[in-house]
């Protein structure tokens, strides 16, 4: 009975935002009017400053972003580029080489002291933005708008993608795009936000993240603490995926370890998220073979310098996918609901499995085990 009244009360409340939001929109349009601009009109050598909002963005979404980074820096490299981003990417952003600054955005601190958000925008207003960029590439936030909006920019760029159509977004920015997804990796979905500056057949599409000399050398140490070698060959192995519908079957991620403990001379290294320890556990409960190493819970950068070390990672479809392909490692990802084309790193040593129906769960361990022995038998694994 509590819970019926509990699901009520959020269905309410839910009810209540979007018509509050709806009837703030109608507010904002009242008084914002972005004046519209040409593309052919830029000048890009004057644009000194460059801020990219993407507060809203999970970490695989920020570092599938890090193509697009790099394209604004090659093509603009005089100008600075400021990030947006909450505090949970704030370590994988500054991985990101091509941002010279991070600002963070504490969506928990401005609600409960909304002034705190008027300073905010001031700390950016002070940056003397020429240009900013919400690339709404899988999702809308109103907020990004806003940030976008208030910084004073002289050129204000956004867009939508097909399935993330916010109405009459288009008031908050003096260029606005829509972006034809069909057939576009998101990496390439990311790039298309910077073809309104000319920014165009961009080749170098592999993510980015750099491991500080720093989080190196403490790599180096913990590696040595357990008796590993650098000529050791290792296999990463992350069971878990912040969605639960992306998670694969435990037992048959063991038979695939088992199989790889048996039939080869690799060491696994056995990690997870802090919210997926006890994957972690059943997944050592059930390997048969002890040549394997628990890696603690770690800041994520520094599993990050672990991870580099892999000749293969094996994971879910989740972030760390993408914190491993960022740092060099050869990738076997198992794909839930997300197809792969779209959404596996680019790259030819980055692979995956996926069931057409998008239920991971249809995905056999002799499947995946036909694909990790096609992957170990080329020379660059071996």
């Amino acid at each position: 009975m509590e819970n019926k009244t509990f699901l009520k009360m959020r269905k309410f409340i839910k009810k209540i935002e979007i018509i509050g939001r709806k009837i703030f929109f109608k507010i904002l349009k009242l008084i914002i009017k972005s004046k519209k601009i040409n593309p052919n009109d830029i000048d890009l050598r004057k644009i000194k400053t460059i801020l990219i909002v993407r507060q809203h963005n999970e970490l695989g979404d920020m570092l599938i972003s890090s193509p697009m980074f790099k394209a604004l820096k090659k093509s603009l490299p005089d100008a600075r580029i400021i990030l947006i981003t909450r505090k949970v990417n704030y370590e994988v952003a500054k991985g990101i080489p091509y941002i010279d600054k991070i600002i963070n955005y504490n969506s928990k601190e401005f609600f409960l002291k909304p002034w705190k958000f008027f300073n905010f925008i001031k700390k950016i207003r002070n940056e003397n933005v020429d240009l900013s960029i919400v690339p709404s590439t899988v999702s809308f936030s109103l907020t990004s708008a806003l940030i976008s909006f208030f910084s004073k920019a002289k050129i204000k760029l956004g867009g939508e993608v097909e399935g993330v159509v916010y109405p009459d977004a288009e008031v908050f920015f003096n260029i606005y795009i829509k972006v034809n997804t069909k057939d576009k990796h998101q990496v390439d979905v990311n790039l298309e936000f910077l073809k309104p500056l000319g920014i165009d057949n961009v080749k170098d599409r592999e993510l980015c993240l750099k491991i500080s000399d720093e989080d190196e050398r403490w790599a180096d140490n913990w590696f040595k603490e357990n008796s590993i070698g650098k000529e050791e060959n290792l296999i990463g192995v992350h069971p878990g995926a912040g969605k639960i519908e992306n998670r694969w079957d435990v037992d048959k991620l063991a038979e695939v370890c088992n199989y790889i403990l048996k039939n080869y001379k690799f060491k696994l290294l056995v990690m997870c998220g802090p919210k997926e320890i006890d994957l972690k556990n059943k997944l050592i409960k059930n390997l048969n073979n002890k040549n394997f190493i628990e890696v603690p819970l770690l800041p994520l950068i520094k599993l990050a310098g672990i991870i580099k070390r892999c000749k293969l990672f094996i994971c879910n479809d989740t972030g760390i996918l993408h914190v491993a392909a960022g740092v060099g490692a050869t990738t076997f990802a198992i794909f839930g609901k997300s197809n792969p084309k779209f959404w596996n790193p680019p790259g030819e040593n980055h692979y995956s499995i996926w069931d057409l129906t998008g239920d991971i769960h249809r995905i056999s361990s002799e499947d995946v085990i036909k694909k990790i022995r096609d992957i170990l038998s080329k020379e660059s694994i071996g």
